[in-house]
């Protein structure tokens, strides 16, 4: 949950890709963790809820990453 809450302060708020990337990383890996124990415990009743949750994990990732590489070396100001 910690990992959840923190990611859009980290990409949108002060605007470090690269730290919101390091938080999303063990965060996709912690829903298919999650994902996996819940499939074995529910007999697979769970999966077809939590696999798109899943998918959308790993497409904000990639386009976490992306954004991340797109613009490395760029300095952002903070415009408040």
């Amino acid at each position: 949950m910690v990992l959840n809450v923190a990611w859009c302060p980290l990409f949108f708020n002060i605007k470090r890709t690269d730290l919101a990337l390091l938080d999303i990383v063990p965060l996709t890996g912690s829903v298919f963790y999650m994902t996996s124990l819940l499939h074995t415990a529910t007999d697979g009743a769970t999966t077809p809820f939590l696999a798109p949750y899943c998918a959308w994990m790993v497409f904000a990732t990639y386009l976490n990453a992306s954004v991340w590489s797109m613009n490395r070396g760029r300095a952002f100001s903070k415009k408040d």
